[in-house]
């Protein structure tokens, strides 16, 4: 009986066991929360409307359409990457003045981010 006992214990602790259940879900949580984002797939018109305006600048990066607003949340500023439909496909937020000591998102020059 002591044996099943501690075959059962030895079980709970190897990499299979509830630790593995645990970081399955919560990796599983975390993909679902970034792709649930609010900002991709919505028109210029909702994204518009949600930032309260229209946007500070647009810019043409490739096939995109760059909006820049204000980021309300920290004093930088929000790229928009819009593609010909008028649908926002991709965003980035970053600090005014980041890395390269100029406006954000000015990574190649066009508004597109650093690669």
């Amino acid at each position: 009986m002591l044996g099943n006992q501690e075959a059962a214990a030895v079980d709970s602790k190897h990499f299979g066991g509830d630790g593995m259940k645990r970081l399955t879900s919560l990796m599983l949580c975390c993909v679902v929360l970034m792709a649930c984002h609010p900002w991709t797939g919505i028109t210029t018109t909702q994204l518009a409307k949600k930032m309260g305006g229209p946007p500070r600048a647009i810019r043409t990066s490739g096939a995109y359409k760059v909006y820049i607003y204000r980021d309300p949340m920290g004093g930088g500023q929000l790229s928009f990457f819009v593609d010909k439909d008028g649908i926002v496909r991709k965003w980035t937020g970053a600090p005014v003045g980041g890395t390269s000591g100029g406006d954000a998102g000015e990574g190649s020059g066009d508004g597109a981010p650093a690669p």
